[in-house]
């Protein structure tokens, strides 16, 4: 199968360098402290935030939990896919947390906790990073701060290629692949997984394409945030205003 046409286009029309139409919707999950629905492709996950509330008695000093749930239905594929996607939610809600620790100020994790629930609503690619973004989106839209300003992208390396923002056809591929959550103030990599041997050389193109991934996330999601607060300030307003004339 030829992933690259000699007209320099994937399978699904995109450029190499090409990110997946992204869809974000803020906000929208009630019972909630801070919810994000993120779309990346078809690729679609919906996070919730509840806290940060009182620690339970008993427990650490300050807590941050991340849990990832892949529905079987949301995965296309065999059972062996199914409980290759189900390993790889385990590992990312680990790598997920053990970030948000650092993320999160450790004033605001005093005596308190947090907890993050990512659901998988269908799989096709790039998961990791759909998971991570919704999971930093639905934190920003619970009003809890962050150290940096984060964003996740996926890349692969498939006929000497380097990819950005696999689909799940590419990402299938016994080929080259790494994942990364990228901080973008001090330009440093939080988490970084790989799939498959590969050289140093091909790595250091990886990680630059998904820096630069990364980089135009964060400009989408940052758009988004801005949209949602706007939003809520003009819904507000009225009924403040409403209020000063009745006084």
């Amino acid at each position: 199968m030829e992933f690259v046409s000699p007209e320099g286009l994937r399978l699904d029309g995109r450029r190499p360098k090409e990110l997946r139409k992204l869809r974000i919707k803020l906000g929208s999950l009630d019972g909630t402290d801070g919810s994000a629905f993120v779309q990346l492709g078809n690729t679609k996950v919906l996070a919730a935030v509840f806290g940060p509330r009182g620690a339970p008695t008993g427990a650490r000093s300050s807590a941050i939990s991340c849990v990832i749930a892949v529905s079987a239905i949301s995965v296309q594929g065999d059972r062996r896919s199914k409980e290759r996607l189900g390993r790889q939610a385990t590992e990312f809600s680990r790598a997920l947390t053990n970030a948000m620790e650092q993320l999160v100020p450790a004033d605001i994790l005093k005596n308190a906790c947090i907890d993050v629930h990512v659901q998988v609503l269908q799989a096709d690619g790039g998961l990791f990073a759909a998971c991570a973004n919704a999971a930093l989106l639905a934190l920003a839209n619970a009003g809890v701060p962050l150290r940096d300003i984060c964003a996740a992208c996926h890349t692969g390396l498939l006929e000497s290629t380097a990819l950005v923002d696999l689909s799940a056809q590419e990402s299938m591929q016994q080929a080259p692949q790494a994942a990364i959550l990228y901080e973008c103030r001090t330009q440093s990599i939080a988490i970084m997984q790989t799939d498959n041997k590969m050289s140093t050389t091909a790595l250091e193109e990886l990680l630059e394409l998904a820096t630069e991934g990364c980089i135009a996330l964060v400009t989408a999601m940052r758009q988004a945030l801005i949209s949602s607060t706007v939003q809520q300030l003009s819904t507000s307003a009225p009924h403040a205003s409403a209020a000063q004339r009745r006084d």
